[in-house]
């Protein structure tokens, strides 16, 4: 078994947004996590740096690699995370009322992140997802992308209500983690309701398979070029993915990604 990994961030404001991604990789005890903090709003326009979404993905995906480390019979054997996530949220929400005292959904909104979670143990992959983040398995004869592309029903909200004047307060307020909306999604913010969009499975793997696990800055190629994935190089991932953003005016994202050769 052998990894690579690389990370980059987007190009958007120049030097001014960070890179949000977050990603911790664990060969010998077979943990792979890929966050990524969402977008905020620029404040006086001008991104917020430090970012507190870079922030909150950091401290999630350190403490859930530090469970997933203590749990790992636990996993294999409920074949889900779903309480070691869970257990993090009240850390999340003293981080997010601390930041965030007064909370307006734009300038001042809780921070928040979307993850996918992978424990590999006896052949098995075990994975676990809320949002966006990509999951690819690539097998000897098939291409399964496993997750789904859970924000997309933002989009689309959002084409259907470009005159709302704020539409950003809208959508964080009355979509984030709201299950009952069909155009509902799930952010990790402290609040436990986003546990309705976690999504989780298990596979088999054999020698040979690969995979990928990454962010959304990688979508153009899961998109436009999926068969890319079967033997390219993490840099070769990226630098196609800034080429399809170009080519379909797609916006700039921070791209993080890891390959996992059996």
């Amino acid at each position: 078994m052998k990894i690579e990994k690389c990370t980059i961030k987007n190009n958007e404001y120049a030097y001014e947004k960070p890179n949000e991604d977050f990603m911790i990789t664990d060969i010998d005890k077979g943990i792979y996590i890929v966050s990524d903090g969402v977008s905020r709003s620029p404040k006086m326009g001008k991104y917020p740096n430090p970012s507190p979404s870079a922030e909150i993905a950091k401290i999630f995906s350190e403490k859930l690699y530090q469970l997933m480390t203590l749990k790992a019979e636990e996993i294999s054997e409920s074949m889900s995370q779903k309480d070691l996530y869970v257990s993090i949220f009240p850390e999340l929400r003293k981080f997010n009322q601390l930041k965030f005292p007064v909370m307006n959904y734009n300038e001042e909104d809780y921070a928040g992140l979307v993850c996918i979670s992978v424990f590999v143990y006896n052949n098995c992959i075990y994975f676990s997802y809320v949002g966006d983040c990509i999951g690819v398995f690539l097998g000897k004869n098939r291409i399964n992308v496993f997750t789904e592309f859970q924000t997309d029903v933002v989009d689309i909200f959002k084409r259907n209500n470009k005159s709302l004047k704020n539409l950003t307060e809208v959508i964080r307020r009355d979509l984030r983690n709201n299950i009952e909306s069909e155009y509902g999604y799930g952010v990790l913010n402290g609040d436990f309701e986003v546990m309705n969009f976690l999504k989780e499975g298990v596979f088999q793997y054999e020698e040979g398979d690969r995979l990928v696990l990454c962010s959304d800055g990688i979508r153009p190629v899961i998109d436009h070029n999926l068969d890319m994935l079967k033997n390219g190089k993490c840099d070769e991932i990226i630098k196609k993915s800034i080429e399809l953003e170009n080519l379909y005016s797609i916006r700039s994202d921070d791209k993080t990604i890891i390959i996992v050769d059996f």
